[in-house]
């Protein structure tokens, strides 16, 4: 048995998330990288519906109040990070993690 505890997930409701840029890399001070985080939420949004309450962008970090519409919590964050890091490396093809 796992040590693990498991992720609660109930329908319908609204999560409080935070996400922490790779390493505290404070990329998100930049305007344009804000604004890319924005745009890839409201892609996603299309795909994995969700309602936003609230977004805060820190330099190192985001907090989000989301509530999916339908699936699974993990599945939106998940694509909203997947989304802004293939957009991140279109720009900057240098770039390792985010």
């Amino acid at each position: 048995m796992s040590n693990i505890p498991q992720r609660w997930h109930e329908e319908n409701q609204w999560y409080f998330v935070t996400v922490v840029t790779f390493g505290r890399d404070p990329w998100l001070r930049e305007e344009k990288n804000a604004n890319l985080l924005m745009q890839c939420f409201r892609e996603e949004r299309k795909i994995h519906p969700f309602r936003v309450g609230a977004l805060t962008i820190l330099p190192d970090h985001w907090h989000c109040i989301l509530r999916p519409l339908s699936g699974h919590l993990g599945k939106v964050i998940g694509s909203v990070k997947k989304r802004m890091w293939h957009q991140r490396r279109e720009h900057e093809p240098k770039l390792g993690e985010i």
